[in-house]
């Protein structure tokens, strides 16, 4: 339900998340690049797999299911991320074609069409990772939340271990910050849930000098359509079992 033609977000328009994977994307492919031009194919298929299994698998698809399933069909917020998975799928099959060329043909056989889709993969040409679009401050941004994102996740284990929540959406966490850290976890405080696949993220700051994370019962109930718990669940007299966000997206669907 996506026309990249049409409906592709602008990159200052894009959630931070999409920006970041597609930055990522760029810094792999321009390495995959370098690998093809020396023969280095080891390099290149460890390379095409870490991004797959690590960043895209275990860490931004994971992430992104909330949004996808969750949001308004056509909001900004799904946009872009179908713009982001667009652009990722375009570049890693013409990156891939050279080593699975019967898969990445299948896939380019199926996926809708787009102005300047050739007839087939290996007629397109190797993607032009320009350097103007690479941004070394959100990339850097990226990593320090994806470090937070380590700590958080360790706490999460703990506490499912200790059988005081079960899935991540039952927990609410509480972050201590140091102050070298409190401009970036502010500026992305509102992506932080989603970002930990939590249903609440509390800052606090603390003199000390390394992140701590608290993680304890979410507040609420549990939305029947998202699954993020939320003390808003129970107050609306129309959809009593939704969280407000599913409410307005199901309010727009049914109106």
């Amino acid at each position: 339900d996506f026309s990249a033609d049409e409906e592709s977000v602008a990159p200052q328009e894009m959630e931070f998340l999409d920006r970041w994977i597609l930055e990522k994307c760029f810094r792999t492919g321009k390495k995959i690049l370098k690998a093809y031009e020396n023969y280095e194919y080891h390099i290149i298929f460890h390379t095409i797999y870490n991004f797959f299994t690590v960043e895209l698998s275990s860490f931004y698809l994971d992430v992104l299911k909330d949004r996808l399933y969750c949001s308004g069909k056509k909001s900004l917020l799904r946009r872009s991320a179908q713009t982001a998975l667009f652009n990722l799928l375009k570049s890693t099959l013409a990156l891939m074609a050279p080593i699975l060329p019967f898969t990445t043909e299948e896939v380019w056989e199926i996926m809708p069409a787009f102005k300047g889709k050739g007839e087939s993969i290996h007629l397109e040409e190797f993607p032009a990772f320009n350097e103007k679009w690479l941004d070394d401050a959100l990339f850097e941004e990226g990593e320090s939340l994806l470090l937070a994102r380590e700590k958080v996740l360790k706490e999460l284990e703990i506490a499912r271990k200790a059988e005081r929540i079960g899935n991540s959406l039952e927990a609410s966490v509480v972050l201590r910050v140091p102050s070298s850290q409190q401009e970036l976890l502010k500026k992305y405080k509102k992506e932080l849930p989603s970002l930990f696949i939590v249903s609440a993220v509390e800052l606090q700051s603390q003199s000390g000098e390394e992140l701590e994370a608290e993680v304890s019962k979410a507040p609420g109930s549990k939305c029947q359509r998202c699954w993020n718990f939320s003390p808003y669940v129970g107050k609306s007299s129309e959809y009593p079992h939704f969280c407000k966000r599913c409410e307005e997206v199901v309010k727009t669907i049914n109106s």
